[in-house]
This record gives C-alpha cells, sequence and structure tokens, in this order.
C-alpha cells in the first residue's frame, strides 16, 4: 500500500512540474469586419491587409481557443465545455492572438482582454468595452462613432476623427477620448469614471453618481450633472 501511494505522490509531483509548451496556431477564416472577444487574452488588430489570424501561448491554452465568423463579426472565445482557468497565465506564457484584416469597423471586449486596434473606419463604427479589460484604438475615422464602457477598472483609449460621438460610460475606470475629435458629442454616464472628449461644435453631457468628464475644443456645452458630478467644457 505505501509502494502504491508513493508512485501517486510522484506521478502528481511530476505532472504540476512538467513545463508548458509554447505553440502557435493560424486560424482560417471567412471574411468579417467586427470583432467580439470573450475571455483572458490579448489581441492586436492590423488592418488594411489580406485576413489571417494566429494564436500563440501555451499549447493547452491554444487548444481551447475558438474561433469563428457568424454574420461578418468575428468570435473569439474558448469551448464553452471547457471552464478550467488559462495554464499560461501563471507561467509568464499569456495566450496572444495576432489579426490582420482588410477593414475593421467595430470591437468589442466582454471580460479581462486587453486589445490594441490600429484602425476602425467606415461610415459608422463602435468600440465598446465590458469588463475588467483594455482597449486601444489608434485611429478611429467615420461619419459617426459609438463608445460604451461599462467596465470596472478598465481603460478605453480612442484617437482619429468623426463628425458625430455617442458615448455611455458606467463603473470605474477611465474612458480617453480626447484624441478623437468630433463636432458633435452626446455623452451619458454614471459612475466615477474620468471621461475626456474633444468636440468643436456642441456637447451634451449628461452624468450621475461621481462622474467626472473633462470637454476639450471649444464646443457649446448642456450639461446636467447631479450627485457630485463635475463636467468641465473648455472653452475654444
Amino acid at each position: 500500500m505505501r509502494h502504491i501511494r508513493a508512485i501517486l505522490i510522484l506521478a502528481c509531483a511530476a505532472l504540476f512540474a512538467s513545463p508548458l509548451h509554447a505553440a502557435t496556431r493560424n486560424f482560417t477564416l471567412a471574411n468579417f469586419d467586427s470583432v467580439r472577444i470573450e475571455g483572458d487574452m490579448e489581441v492586436t488588430v492590423t488592418s488594411g491587409k489580406p485576413m489571417t489570424a494566429q494564436a500563440s501561448g501555451a499549447q493547452e491554452d491554444i487548444r481551447r481557443l475558438d474561433l469563428r465568423v457568424q454574420d461578418r463579426t468575428l468570435y473569439i472565445r474558448f469551448n464553452k465545455a471547457d471552464a478550467e482557468p488559462l495554464l499560461g497565465s501563471a507561467k509568464n506564457l499569456p495566450l496572444k492572438v495576432a489579426l490582420e484584416v482588410r477593414t475593421l469597423r467595430k470591437i468589442e471586449i466582454f471580460g479581462n482582454a486587453d486589445a490594441v486596434v490600429d484602425r476602425l473606419s467606415g461610415r459608422e463604427v463602435g468600440a465598446n468595452l465590458y469588463g475588467t479589460g483594455s482597449l486601444r484604438i489608434g485611429d478611429m475615422d467615420a461619419i459617426a462613432a459609438e463608445l460604451n464602457y461599462n467596465a470596472i477598472g478598465g481603460q478605453l483609449v480612442v484617437s482619429g476623427r468623426t463628425e458625430d460621438l455617442r458615448a455611455t460610460s458606467r463603473g470605474t475606470g477611465m474612458l480617453d477620448a480626447s484624441g478623437l475629435f468630433s463636432e458633435t458629442l452626446y455623452m451619458i454616464g454614471e459612475g466615477p469614471v474620468s471621461s475626456r472628449f474633444t468636440a468643436s461644435d456642441t456637447a451634451r453631457i449628461s452624468v450621475s453618481v461621481d462622474s467626472r468628464v473633462d470637454v476639450r475644443g471649444g464646443a457649446e456645452c448642456d450639461i446636467v450633472a447631479t450627485q457630485n458630478s463635475e463636467v468641465i467644457c473648455e472653452p475654444a
């Protein structure tokens, strides 16, 4: 009996001591112009190139990854039947997904993902952050743009240009669109989120519950701020 117990202990020790193997995997995808990310991973998106997708990280984590396109939206998530935590994160081997796409018009993050997008473009574009992750967009180019921030300690940073910007913020963290130049702005906020915008024509702001909003660019502001909220609208 002692012999069997010793064998089991050694087997378990070997299992937990075994190193994780790094791996890469390429995905073949149908055309998409929108991305939805669910889970704990790092994603980079480069536009203006032929469509490709590659994942790198721990072999076991990549095996669980599911990429598929539905209605021109690329879903990046894990198999629902496998709810175990990622193995590579604790071993300095994070899961990374690199996408190349001709044109991207919308991106959404749910969970703890971190994403960097070089460009969103189209007549109407959008960026949504839900959870605890972060999203950075280098260049947003559109007639109409929509930003939705509903996160705890997250960060949404956007630069570029649009005629009309609509934004919502809830939770805690930062929504920084000061580098996104808009003509008109309509913004609703609730909770201690620090939000920054740049608008040149008009800005309608309605916030509550400790929200902080800074509007630059000289827009004429219509402000409703309640429950210890503050809005600073800088003149031209």
